[in-house]
Formats: structure tokens, C-alpha cells, sequence
């Protein structure tokens, strides 16, 4: 059993949840990484896929969950999350 990313390599993305003090949310960036999930006897070890990304301020971030990042073309600053 194989879990899809929502993301793939050269997608642009926007942080919208973290908990480092040098990244903040609405920070853009491109995928460069996926981590996917892991399974055993069909069951989630762990879930959901990883992702590494560099920031456009040049942070790399890795092993960030795909569900802190969205999508940048969906990302509205205007609407609070």
C-alpha cells in the first residue's frame, strides 16, 4: 500500500503552520524532496509524507509534514487560516 503526497518535487508551496523561530507562516518556497509514508501490514507507521523544502529566503527546511504546507496558488494572505 503506497500513500500519495499532495506535493511533488519543483511545487511551489507556502508554510502555514511551524515552530521555528526563523520561518513564518505565508514564507514561499519550492519542494524539493518527498519522504513518503511508511507502511507495514498495511497499517500507517507513520503518516503523512515528509517534505523537504527550500524557502525563497534561502532556510532549508526538512522532514516537514505535507499537512503544515499548502499549496502557493491556494494561498490567500487575506484570509487568515
Amino acid at each position: 500500500m503506497k500513500s500519495i503526497c499532495k506535493f511533488k518535487p519543483g511545487d511551489r508551496i507556502v508554510v502555514w503552520i511551524t515552530n521555528r523561530d526563523d520561518v513564518y507562516e505565508g514564507d514561499a518556497g519550492t519542494v524539493i524532496k518527498i519522504t513518503p509514508s511508511i507502511f507495514k501490514n498495511n497499517k500507517h507507521i507513520r503518516h503523512p509524507s515528509r517534505v523537504t523544502v527550500i524557502l525563497d529566503t534561502g532556510i532549508k527546511i526538512e522532514s516537514c509534514t505535507e499537512d503544515k504546507l499548502i499549496h502557493e496558488k491556494e494561498y490567500d494572505p487575506n484570509i487568515p487560516f
